[in-house]
């Protein structure tokens, strides 16, 4: 069993994990809804929602709306609108349930849909939505039946939203609350979990040392077999911290010590595993090494369309070949790096530091320390702007 869960459902561990108050659910349907929700969980992944009246099924009725939740949250990283469009059809459902059904668990119901609904917004940059919608799911968990897991996933998604609008100190006032919530209940994996994150808020805010203890906190809490992927995160964020604090050989030791733990199945996080790499290739002066990490970095962040971050890696590369003065070389990707910004709106912000730091360049001031600190004072500037329009 897990989260009080018979195995023999056939969900998918990865959703009992991240979601225990849909693992909980999941227990209480009737054994005829489960297989409505196993078997329109099945058409959702091998297609779209035409696919469940296709098959000669309503879409409707408890086990094809925890489907769709569950759909919409696994495809968060890979396809938001769709994900936006699963939780609004499932909100739908719940507020047909509703007007049959004017009980506390049908408020329940409405919550967590309107709860999903605000996180694909949030996911999707539909942040003025997300408010919104979270207002409501609030609104709802007031009316509903008091389940503390159900309050513990909007105060988590809540702080999701609190962390992509950079305000950190909500942020950790909401993980702080999840954190006792989750240790009232006596479900110290999930403390642990909530710690993790509150770690890298916290080093968001500019506390590395706090974020390094209360990061390891986290790891002693979690139970590793059950959730590797977790604990990868937290040893990835462990080396972001220890680079931050530039104890570059402590961070190589955390490295090696953990590479076998540091398998990401997706690109972008293997990127940007292999940029902390470089950064501590760099402080501890294996440059050629360093380089060949922010050109592979470059490269595959330039595929993925990921401009903004490319352009910070750009001019961690050029820092490097400064340092092995190759200076023309160096140059040149600054000039990359400006153009990057300069062709998109939404980085202009970033553009004067890129600016005099060519002209730099020019009058042979440019150091490797100097294009250093503008890197990090442009990741400073990003943490406390965040997104310029909350569509």
């Amino acid at each position: 069993m897990v989260n009080g869960v018979p195995s023999d459902l056939d969900i998918e561990p990865e959703i009992l994990l991240d979601v225990p108050v849909q693992a909980r659910a999941l227990a209480k349907l009737s054994l005829r809804e489960r297989a409505h929700y196993r078997r329109a969980r099945k058409l959702l992944t091998e297609g779209s929602v035409q696919a469940i009246p296709k098959a000669g099924m309503c879409v409707s009725g408890r086990g094809v709306y925890e489907a769709l939740l569950a759909q919409s949250w696994s495809i968060r990283f890979d396809d938001p609108n769709e994900m936006v469009r699963l939780a609004g059809i499932a909100l739908d459902m719940s507020q047909s349930l509703a007007s049959r059904k004017h009980t506390r668990s049908a408020a329940d119901l409405q919550a967590r849909a309107w709860g999903e609904l605000a996180n694909a917004y949030r996911a999707a940059d539909r942040l003025r939505s997300a408010q919104t919608a979270f207002g409501e799911a609030y609104a709802f968990l007031k009316r509903g039946t008091g389940d503390p897991y159900l309050q513990a996933r909007l105060f988590d998604l809540d702080a999701s939203l609190l962390g992509t609008l950079r305000e950190f100190p909500m942020a950790l006032v909401r993980l702080t609350s999840l954190s006792n919530l989750y240790t009232d209940l006596g479900e110290t994996h999930l403390t642990g979990r909530t710690l993790i994150t509150a770690a890298l808020y916290t080093f968001y805010q500019g506390d590395a040392q706090k974020a390094i203890e209360t990061n390891q906190k986290g790891v002693n809490l979690i139970d590793q077999p059950r959730d590797p992927a977790l604990f990868m995160l937290a040893i990835h964020n462990h080396l972001l911290f220890l680079v931050e604090l530039k104890r570059y050989p402590k961070a190589f030791r955390l490295l090696f010590d953990n590479r076998r733990n540091l398998i990401y199945k997706d690109r972008i996080n293997a990127l940007r595993l292999r940029g902390v790499e470089g950064r501590i290739n760099y402080g501890l002066g294996y440059l050629l090494s360093a380089e060949i990490a922010f050109r592979d970095v470059k490269e595959g962040l330039i595929e993925a369309g990921m401009s903004f971050y490319a352009a910070l890696v750009t001019l961690e590369l050029a820092m490097v070949l400064r340092s092995l003065d190759r200076i023309e070389e160096a140059l040149r990707e600054v000039i990359a790096a400006r153009e990057i910004f300069l062709s998109f709106e939404i980085y202009r912000e970033y553009l004067g530091s890129v600016i005099f730091l060519e002209e730099a360049f020019r009058r042979g001031e440019a150091t490797a320390e100097l294009i250093e600190a503008t890197v990090a004072q442009i990741n400073r500037k990003w943490l406390q702007i965040g997104p310029r329009q909350m569509r």
